[in-house]
C-alpha cells in the first residue's frame, strides 16, 4: 500500500541511497536492499554523520570526540576482518580533516602532514592520530573564539571609556558590536567580572573622583553632569555608597 507508514519506509530508503551512493560509485543500479546485503563487506560512514560531525567540530563542540569514538567503535568488526576495509576507511577519515581544515582556510597552525595518515593505515595507532588531530582543531577552535571574545570586550570596554559621559545603555554596547544585548550582557559579565551598569557607574565615579581632586570647588551637579549622570542625586548616592563618603565631603576632603 501507500499509507503514511510507507512513504515514511520510501524516504528512509531514498536518504540511505543519497548517504550512500558515494562507495558505490561504479555500481549501475543501487537499491537500499543491495545496500543492505554489502552492509557487512564495507564500513559504516554515511554522509549524515559525515556532516554532524564536522559541524560538531567547526561549532568547537567536545562531544566531537565522542562522536569519533562511536564512529570507530561502529566499524571496528569490518576492519578487522577486511584490512582493505579499513584502508578506505582512514582515507574517508583523512577527507574528512581536510574538509574541517579547508573551513578554517588554513588558520589552524598543524605541526603534523595529513597526507601521512593515508601511508600508514595499517598502524594500529591511526586512529589514536586522527583522534589527537581532532583534539587539537578542538583547542584551537576554543582559543580562537576565546581571543574573539576578548576583542568583542576590549572594544566594548573602550566605547564606555569614551561614551561614559553621555546617556548610554546597554543597547548601545550591543549595536557597537552587532549583538544581542543578551549576550552582549552575558560577553561583558564574563570578560569583565561584572555587569555592565555597575563598571559603567564605578567607571564614572572614578572619573568624578578627578574632577573633584582637580576642581575641589566644582558645582556637585556640574560634575554629575559631566560623567554622565542625568541626575545630581543619583549621582550622590552613587558615589556615596562606592566612596563611603559624599562628593562634597571627598572634595572638601581633598
Amino acid at each position: 500500500g501507500f499509507g503514511l507508514e510507507s512513504i515514511k519506509t520510501l524516504y528512509v530508503q531514498c536518504s540511505l541511497l543519497l548517504q550512500y551512493k558515494y562507495l558505490y560509485r561504479q555500481q549501475r543500479f543501487l537499491s537500499a536492499d543491495l545496500i543492505q546485503l554489502k552492509a557487512d563487506e564495507n564500513y559504516s560512514y554515511p554522509l549524515s554523520a559525515e556532516n554532524n560531525f564536522i559541524e560538531a567540530v567547526l561549532r568547537g563542540n567536545p562531544e566531537s570526540l565522542k562522536l569519533f569514538d562511536r564512529i570507530i567503535s561502529q566499524n571496528e568488526k569490518i576492519m578487522l576482518s577486511a584490512p582493505q576495509t579499513q584502508r578506505r576507511f582512514v582515507l574517508m577519515l583523512t577527507g574528512t580533516l581536510h574538509r574541517i581544515l579547508r573551513e578554517f582556510y588554513m588558520e589552524i597552525p598543524l605541526s603534523y602532514d595529513l597526507s601521512g595518515l593515508d601511508e600508514e593505515w595499517q598502524n594500529p595507532e591511526v586512529f589514536d592520530r586522527i583522534r589527537q588531530n581532532i583534539s587539537d582543531i578542538l583547542s584551537f577552535v576554543e582559543s580562537k573564539e576565546k581571543q574573539e571574545d576578548d576583542d568583542l570586550a576590549k572594544t566594548l570596554l573602550t566605547y564606555i571609556q569614551e561614551h561614559y559621559h553621555e546617556d548610554i545603555m546597554l543597547v548601545d554596547l550591543a549595536e557597537k558590536i552587532n549583538a544581542s544585548e543578551k549576550y552582549c550582557s552575558m560577553l561583558f559579565k564574563q570578560s569583565v567580572g561584572e555587569n555592565f551598569k555597575t563598571y559603567l557607574n564605578n567607571f564614572r565615579i572614578e572619573r568624578a573622583k578627578e574632577i573633584l581632586k582637580a576642581e575641589p570647588n566644582a558645582k556637585i551637579s556640574d560634575v554629575a553632569e559631566r560623567v554622565g549622570f542625568n541626575s545630581a542625586n543619583t549621582f550622590i548616592r552613587v558615589f556615596s555608597k562606592r566612596v563611603g563618603m559624599t562628593p562634597k565631603a571627598f572634595a572638601e576632603g581633598e
